[in-house]
């Protein structure tokens, strides 16, 4: 049922805070199945299964895939203090991977920030990077591959 897809940040709460995780999951899912990452006769010679698929189904299974998941910067939410807002990413991030790596079976997973793999992507590892979107904009200042949070604004 991809009516819970209707609306890509239905997940989403507040800007960058994940309320709804089943249907955060329901995305994830729709992604697997459209790219074919629990596909275990993907990238094998000759369609044979992988050695350790038990069925060589070939879409049921755990990822065969390590996941980037991309995060979002996490910015500072007004009226409340750094130890909250810490809080709430810690147990994001908790969350995040539990998902990924209990739910959708993942081999292996790597969160990054998108300031950081945006700098990346241009070939910098220290960067400003301005990301200007619908919600706002966000400066985040990448030095040596590390966000420098407290400067972000």
């Amino acid at each position: 049922d991809n009516a819970s897809l209707a609306d890509p940040n239905s997940f989403l709460k507040q800007g960058d805070i994940v309320e709804q995780w089943d249907n955060l999951q329901v995305a994830w899912d729709t992604a697997m199945d459209v790219l074919r990452a629990k596909d275990t006769l993907k990238h094998t010679t000759g369609g044979m299964p992988y050695a350790n698929s038990p069925t060589g189904s070939s879409s049921e299974g755990k990822c065969v895939h390590p996941i980037l998941a991309i995060t979002p910067g996490m910015t500072h939410f007004d009226g409340y203090g750094a130890s909250y807002c810490a809080s709430v990413k810690r147990q994001q991030y908790i969350q995040y991977t539990e998902l990924l790596i209990e739910e959708m079976e993942a081999s292996g997973l790597f969160l990054a920030p998108a300031p950081m793999l945006a700098a990346f992507s241009l070939g910098r590892q220290t960067a400003l990077v301005v990301d200007i979107g619908a919600g706002g904009t966000r400066v985040t200042p990448v030095v040596d591959g590390l966000l420098l949070e407290q400067a972000q604004r």
